[in-house]
């Protein structure tokens, strides 16, 4: 099974989403658009793993203590990933830097929380090698394998992305082992397991997920 760790997004996150993608449409036709209900903040991927990997995963996020509060992160610059010269994915990138008085929230807990639970898989062998810096992002449109990355002015990106900003931080309620199943429509995700935040233990697996 192909697994992965994340975030899913709140329902409130989905409106400045929307509102990113109706903004760039025009420009950035070519692109298949992630439905803002299945963006997720992934925290770590874990690849493909057999029936009892997938098991220490599951007893890895039930000995994770939750943070002390829910994590927040504010999204406010739109690049493209792995980079500019070689664009595959329109990504909203996290606003790491502290907050100056007034300004948008910065994270709460995330990269401690996102440590935390890649030293659990590290110690059960689930991950090795030498991780990549945590760069918090949501993936909001893919290229298709023959399109050229769309001519989107900067400035149209620089306007959502103060789009984003202006929705101010998103707090994140729960942490999710998902199985990505690869269909015609995309990857669907399935819900494998949960770590609700404010609550104890391991929360009931939800529905599945569409594709992104």
């Amino acid at each position: 099974m192909r697994c992965f760790f994340a975030l899913p997004l709140p329902a409130g996150a989905r409106p400045a989403l929307a509102g990113v993608q109706a903004l760039l449409a025009e420009a950035a036709r070519g692109c298949r658009w992630t439905p803002p209900g299945t963006l997720h903040l992934t925290l770590s991927f874990l690849g493909e793993l057999c029936p009892e990997e997938v098991e220490t995963a599951r007893a890895i996020l039930l000995r994770l203590s939750p943070p002390a509060r829910p994590p927040a992160l504010a999204f406010d610059r739109l690049d493209w990933f792995p980079d500019r010269r070689r664009p595959r994915v329109l990504v909203a990138l996290g606003a790491l830097r502290p907050a100056a008085a007034g300004a948008v929230a910065g994270p709460d807990g995330l990269a401690e929380l996102q440590l935390r639970l890649e030293a659990g898989l590290r110690a059960e062998g689930l991950i090795s090698g030498q991780s990549l810096p945590f760069r918090p992002h949501l993936s909001l449109a893919r290229l298709g394998g023959d399109s050229r990355r769309p001519a989107i002015p900067a400035a149209l990106l620089s306007e959502a992305g103060a789009l984003l900003a202006a929705s101010g931080s998103w707090g994140f309620e729960r942490l999710v082992l998902f199985e990505s199943r690869l269909g015609r429509g995309g990857a669907l995700h399935l819900p494998l397991a949960e770590l609700g935040f404010g609550k104890s233990g391991l929360g009931p697996a939800g529905s599945a997920s569409g594709a992104d």
